[in-house]
């Protein structure tokens, strides 16, 4: 589902609502952690990323955990196939550690 001029997207397929700040931050902490000149798209992943190797894998890991306050586990994120699965782990590491 999208609206506004110009269209954006307001829910995923499973119609759940995006989060385009929480979208923003991870691109972002994506593209710090890997050294890239840009921030990724959200359909990016390790197939588009040459850094998205193993070691910057955990990398990764450091940085959105260090930076967003949460806990990912390297078998999680090893799943990972695109920017956007990742913000979709993100968001249920934030609402698994505020049910805490």
């Amino acid at each position: 589902m999208a609206a506004g001029v110009p269209a954006r997207p307001l829910l995923r397929g499973s119609g759940a609502p995006i989060n385009e700040e929480l979208g923003s931050a991870v691109a972002l902490l994506v593209m710090r952690a890997f050294g890239l000149a840009a921030v990724p798209r959200p359909e990016h992943g390790p197939a588009e990323i040459g850094e998205w190797d193993s070691f910057g894998t955990l990398k990764l890991i450091v940085s959105l955990e260090e930076e967003l306050k949460i806990a990912l586990s390297a078998d999680e994120v090893a799943r990972v196939a695109r920017v956007s699965d990742l913000v979709d782990l993100v968001d249920a590491a934030r609402r698994r550690a505020a049910s805490v």
